[in-house]
């Protein structure tokens, strides 16, 4: 099943009601499912995306600005663009390498070896680089702004 540009291009959505109940189990594309989405911003927690093969541009162009570490990239082979011109920041930017760090040598959360990540231009913060340079070692191809200064 696909949520690929569910949302996208809904200036004025805020919350969805009921969305962490709902059963994204075989959802295999999560592609531009916000994109332009200008003002949606609610927490993502809990919903399971670990069968998700493409999450490209998924919050691309919107004001998303909650933390997305915490759910299961193990399946992507797609995440181009997945924040680019976004406001998520470094403070999420850096969880997510945390994450997906933690998940190369034990819970297997982070993308497929070979998928590229877009976050645009935001940064992640020195204290995560070693994590970051062992992510590329490892096969993720980042596109993002570099280390904040």
């Amino acid at each position: 099943s696909s949520l690929s540009l569910a949302f996208a291009d809904c200036e004025k959505l805020e919350t969805i009601e009921g969305l962490l109940t709902w059963d994204f189990s075989d959802c295999n594309d999560f592609g531009g499912s916000f994109r332009w989405s200008t003002v949606y911003d609610q927490l993502l927690t809990g919903i399971d995306t670990g069968k998700a093969l493409n999450f490209s541009f998924m919050f691309s162009s919107t004001n998303y600005t909650q933390d997305l570490s915490n759910l299961n990239y193990a399946s992507a082979t797609n995440m181009g663009d997945f924040m680019t011109s976004s406001s998520w920041g470094t403070p999420n930017f850096d969880l997510l390498i945390e994450s997906w760090h933690n998940g190369v040598s034990v819970t297997g959360t982070q993308p497929k070896t070979g998928c590229p990540v877009g976050v645009g231009s935001t940064q992640y913060s020195a204290s995560v680089q070693a994590k970051y340079d062992a992510l590329v070692a490892y096969g993720i191809i980042f596109t993002d702004g570099g280390v904040a200064p």
